[in-house]
């Protein structure tokens, strides 16, 4: 189902097993398709409905994330834009796939390192 949608970079992806992607979309049917897809896929997936949750989740020290896949338009004070800026200053190393409607491109372009871009 994703896969007409969005090929996942494979150089995105953690190598480690069990492979654990924090999802993060605040249109519930999207979310479920996206984890859906990805357990599909042999991931297991963790769900957050805005950013808010997302670091909630992330603060956790029990939860492992290997991934983060955010949409960029999420409703809150924290967007999926400020939520990639967060997610790289708690956990540098933590890779992140962004989803963004397109014709938004200059406004990410200083979070280059360690993102991917999708829309």
């Amino acid at each position: 189902m994703l896969d007409n949608l969005v090929s996942f970079p494979r150089e995105a992806l953690p190598k480690c097993e069990p492979r654990t992607v924090l999802v993060v979309e605040d249109e519930i049917l999207v979310r479920m398709m996206v984890a859906e897809e990805l357990r599909r896929h042999g991931f297991n997936t963790i769900e957050a409905q805005n950013a808010q949750e997302a670091i909630t989740l992330l603060l956790q020290s029990r939860i492992h994330v290997d991934l983060v896949f955010t949409d960029v338009q999420l409703p809150g004070s924290i967007d999926g834009l400020r939520l990639a800026r967060l997610v790289r200053e708690m956990r540098p190393n933590l890779k992140i796939i962004c989803v963004r409607p397109s014709g938004l491109r200059k406004q990410f372009d200083n979070l280059k390192a360690g993102i991917i871009w999708v829309g």
